[in-house]
């Protein structure tokens, strides 16, 4: 039997008619696709609320690990460089004048972010840490799971509250111009930029900054 076109046009219309209208036929995709509803955030993806507390076994590594993975630089110097941070806080740590504060969720007691304050006896060229009168912010950091709840804001703050009550007279840190969110709690605290630097100490050339805050006689 020949067909003619219209032929072949109207038993493909009516094939394809029957093949939708089947039971078990899978569904023609819309032409369109609908816009995708956000779930409604449960207790468990709402944010949760921190607690600090000092170091525990297990956080250092942690904490160097955490920085090797979240910031973006080639190779392992920073994690190097986070690495020997850490080294010296514990070999050289004065319970007196330095600190290490760990945030932590309160429902899920996961790690959310870090910063430490040593002293920084370079900076002031004073004699040994117990008579520098400046410390230094270091490892400043905050999981992106943590990020928009006031945590970074915290950790700076409880460094300068600290810095105050032992009787430093200024607090400096060193960080990237590329790192925008830290640098803009930094301002927000206080900080100033003294001294910029290009350089390639991470693998890549970038611009170092380092900023302080004069905090006078307590």
């Amino acid at each position: 039997m020949n067909l003619t076109r219209a032929g072949i046009f109207l038993l493909s219309r009516r094939y394809f008619r029957a093949r939708n209208m089947a039971p078990n036929a899978n569904p023609s995709p819309p032409s369109e696709s609908k816009p995708t509803r956000a779930p409604t955030p449960t207790p468990d993806s709402a944010p949760e609320s921190f607690t600090l507390r000092p170091p525990t076994r297990g956080d250092l590594g942690h904490i160097i690990s955490r920085h090797g993975a979240l910031l973006d630089y080639p190779g392992l110097r920073f994690e190097a460089l986070a690495a020997r941070i850490c080294a010296d806080f514990v070999d050289n740590f004065d319970p007196t004048r330095e600190r290490c504060w760990v945030a932590e969720g309160q429902r899920s007691g996961a790690f959310l972010g870090c910063v430490f304050l040593v002293s920084d006896p370079d900076s002031d060229a004073a004699p040994d840490s117990k008579n520098s009168n400046s410390a230094k912010l270091r490892l400043l950091l905050v999981e992106p799971r943590a990020r928009g709840m006031g945590l970074g804001k915290r950790l700076v703050e409880e460094c300068v509250a600290f810095a105050r009550s032992v009787g430093y007279q200024r607090v400096v840190l060193w960080t990237q111009s590329s790192l925008l969110s830290a640098r803009r709690i930094y301002e927000a605290a206080g900080f100033e930029i003294i001294s910029t630097e290009e350089h390639d100490t991470l693998g890549v050339k970038m611009m170092g900054e380092t900023w302080e805050l004069q905090l006078g006689l307590s």
